[in-house]
């Protein structure tokens, strides 16, 4: 619901002297339409919370009883959090927020702002400021806080907080995985998200939200990287925000528009699947550090990095408390980020079962994002072996794969003929995995284009037989 009808809902429920508060008040300021609203309220939010729950239809959560907080979830998936006026007055509830530009609040009787913080001045000014050192000791999600308004808004950080955040970092992990996830995934999902994390980085704030990625830094590489490991995969995030932003400087006419909708569909919740492919390129090296090994010749290798990483990243995803649809996509585009082998370059290569396997194993669309993890590697890597043709080879191979996906989805992700109970019936087979394999062969030939229908695969059948 816009905010302006929002509001023309609430206030006829709301007692005199109510207040808009907190991130409302900073996008209306910016020209932004609010998604949630705080509102500060001189009544009992846990009685008043129930009656506008009641009015408008909506679902009542008391949020911290003891703080007398409550919220109100409208069915259209607004959210409206009631937080009582201390006796201090609005000032001292404004004091407790973590940011100027989130310390503004309006009257909804006259309009009138109350600014106690500067709070408008630091907008106009593009910084982020805190409003006081205790409030990030009180709630240390307000550091990644911090960085979500660097992403999404674009703003500087004053040096005063930077510094306050540096000192604190630490204490990240004191808060519940789920609100840090929360916080992460608005990063990952900015437009900039690659800058935001490099920033992160040099604040050492990354390194202890995720101190799996410590190794990584000084790990260096063979000749096909100028980076080292740490460095490149803040370089791979760099090349997924390019595509997401224009997809059509990779992609063709057909394939670009498809690729953007792909990145911006989402997984769980308000996260896109650009988020998703965003912390799979960070993390997608992150076992090169533990399988690196050098030849007598001194050449360096990382055998099986991507098969140990999936257990990494599926790790640092249950650390995240992440869904088991979120983890399984993370881990599995880790697992499988190497699946361009030189063979593929091949011109005698058999693309279709190649590309076949990958939509398969990734469920169809998810398979775009393993083709883009795998441009956003090979073009974070600018060592002296690598030329611009051999990535440019590599390049024109996801094109090749996005846009046969696109032009023949359903014999690259074919409809399925047969049961195994057909497979039984007609091979006179008992249950067992040989019955899975013919299935799974019916499949690739489908996507050879040599199985067109049940009849075609009911015949193949005997030829087919382990």
């Amino acid at each position: 619901m816009e905010a302006n009808k929002l509001l023309d809902c609430l206030k006829p429920l709301l007692p005199p002297g109510s207040f808009l508060a907190g991130g409302a008040v900073r996008d209306m300021l910016l020209g932004v339409e609010p998604r949630d609203v705080d509102v500060l309220v001189p009544a009992d939010p846990m009685v008043l919370g129930r009656t506008i729950a009641e009015r408008l239809d909506g679902f009542f959560v008391p949020l911290d009883e003891s703080r007398r907080i409550a919220r109100v979830v409208l069915r259209g998936g607004d959210d409206v959090d009631l937080l009582p006026i201390p006796s201090g007055g609005v000032p001292e509830s404004l004091a407790e927020r973590d940011f100027t530009m989130n310390a503004i609040a309006q009257s909804l009787d006259t309009g009138a702002l109350v600014d106690p913080f500067n709070g408008r001045e630091d907008l106009k000014n593009k910084t982020i400021r805190h409003v006081a050192e205790k409030n990030l000791e009180d709630d240390p999600l307000r550091i990644l806080r911090a960085w979500r308004f660097h992403a999404t808004l674009g703003f500087s950080i004053d040096p005063a907080l930077l510094a306050a955040i540096r000192q604190k970092h630490n204490r990240i992990w004191s808060v519940a995985p789920e609100r840090i996830a929360e916080e992460w995934f608005i990063i990952l999902a900015a437009p900039a998200a690659g800058r935001a994390v490099r920033a992160m980085a040099d604040a050492g704030t990354l390194t202890a939200l995720l101190p799996e990625l410590l190794p990584m830094r000084g790990c260096t590489q063979n000749e096909f990287h100028h980076l080292d490991v740490f460095d490149h995969s803040l370089a791979a995030i760099d090349v997924v925000d390019d595509i997401a932003g224009r997809p059509e400087r990779q992609f063709p006419p057909e394939a670009a528009p498809v690729v953007a909708e792909y990145l911006a569909r989402t997984l769980v919740g308000r996260r896109p699947r650009v988020a998703y492919l965003r912390f799979a390129a960070l993390l997608h090296d992150i076992e090169k550090p533990s399988a690196r090994s050098v030849d007598p010749d001194g050449r360096v290798h990382f055998y099986g990095h991507e098969k140990t990483g999936r257990a990494s990243a599926s790790a640092i995803c249950g650390k995240l408390r992440l869904a088991r649809d979120e983890s399984d996509l993370v881990a599995r585009l880790v697992a499988q980020h190497m699946i361009f082998g030189p063979e593929l370059f091949d011109a005698t290569a058999d693309r279709d079962r190649f590309f076949y396997r990958i939509f398969r194993d990734f469920g169809g669309d998810d398979g775009i994002g393993l083709l883009i993890l795998s441009l956003a590697d090979r073009m974070a890597s600018l060592g002296p072996a690598v030329t611009g043709d051999f990535n440019e080879s590599h390049r024109r191979l996801v094109v090749d794969g996005v846009v046969r996906y696109i032009q023949e989805k359903e014999r690259v992700v074919p409809p399925k003929l047969l049961s195994g109970n057909d497979v039984m019936t007609a091979l006179n087979l008992p249950p067992g995995p040989a019955v899975g394999v013919i299935l799974e062969r019916v499949r690739e030939l489908q996507a050879e284009g040599k199985i067109r229908s049940r009849d075609d695969a009911l015949r193949a059948l005997p030829s087919l037989r382990p």
